[in-house]
């Protein structure tokens, strides 16, 4: 079981594409994982900008992928050996 005393960030991006391919290998080498979802659309306020954010639709979810912290070297090593550029 991954929880906050025993994980390590992996991935954060904003790209669905890159984060359903590190999720596919991570799965495909019995790596677990957990993916927090967050939504930044909640920083327009009004039709003006309240943050730090892109007004692209693509750049208002980030992704954060983590891993255990001991399989957080395999997971690296894996994730840039087989992700598609």
């Amino acid at each position: 079981m991954i929880t906050v005393f025993n994980r390590k960030e992996l991935l954060c991006t904003f790209d669905m594409k890159k984060q359903a391919e590190v999720r596919d290998i991570l799965w495909k080498f019995d790596i677990s994982y957990e993916v927090r979802v967050s939504d930044r659309a909640d920083v327009f306020v009004g039709g003006r900008m309240t943050g730090e954010s892109s007004p692209i639709p693509e750049h208002q979810t980030e992704y954060l992928i983590y891993v255990k912290k001991e399989d957080y070297e395999r997971a690296m090593f894996l994730m840039h050996r087989n992700i598609e550029e």
